[in-house]
């Protein structure tokens, strides 16, 4: 934040430093700067996909203030932003990798993750398919809490998780697949059985689905 005496100044930002080379461009672009490159006051939105791209982890920048007045004259300071390094060094996994349809409890563990910048937090996402895509995946809410326990339908997923530390920077871990088959009782249930038990595990399902919000996918007890 910056401030002038000089009622006729003008307030220019500029930021600088590792693979930089269209500060201004970047300081224009709200997803960037929401307050813009002119001004009293500069903000960086740090978790935009823009910011994510342009800027390195653990990289220094110089944010110059220039200040130019008609009646004054002009003058310019400055300030290093250094940005922290994500998390890392550590691993999540879901165990088992394979299971029963409605009844197999998951559980998706992580460990040895490391920051300079505490707490971390951990967002679990679950993903159906044959790869995992973290725009579509169905998200838990961030917490404090390294382990999540959750039952799925059958098909086959992908499991990843989302470690932010203090300061935003995050990292996703290694994706593992998980597999659900069809409990071998159901398959050989009678029909009357299979219908009655099926309609109990939908409202099961529909119960413990609300908190991921996509009841196509994921169960969450």
């Amino acid at each position: 934040e910056g401030t002038t005496d000089a009622g006729d100044a003008t307030l220019a930002w500029a930021i600088s430093g590792s693979g930089l080379t269209t500060s201004s461009t970047l300081l224009a672009t709200k997803a960037f700067s929401p307050t813009g490159a002119s001004g009293t006051s500069l903000v960086i939105n740090l978790a935009s996909a823009l910011s994510q791209a342009s800027l390195t982890p653990g990289a220094s920048y110089t944010i110059t203030l220039r200040v130019v007045s008609p009646t004054s004259g002009s003058g310019a300071t400055a300030t290093e932003l250094t940005l922290a390094l994500p998390p890392s060094g550590g691993l999540c996994s879901p165990f088992p990798s394979a299971g029963d349809a409605y009844t197999t409890e998951f559980t998706q563990a992580c460990g040895s993750w490391a920051s300079e910048e505490l707490p971390l937090e951990y967002s679990f996402g679950i993903e159906a398919g044959f790869s995992f895509n973290a725009a579509t995946a169905a998200w838990t809410a961030p917490s404090y809490a390294t382990a999540f326990s959750f039952i799925l339908a059958d098909g086959s997923y992908f499991a990843a998780v989302r470690i932010s530390n203090a300061l935003g920077g995050h990292t996703l871990s290694n994706q593992a697949p998980i597999t659900v088959s069809v409990a071998a009782a159901s398959q050989n249930a009678s029909a009357a059985d299979a219908e009655e038990s099926g309609f109990l595990n939908a409202k099961v399902a529909l119960d413990r689905m609300v908190a991921l919000g996509k009841k196509s996918q994921v169960l969450q007890p």
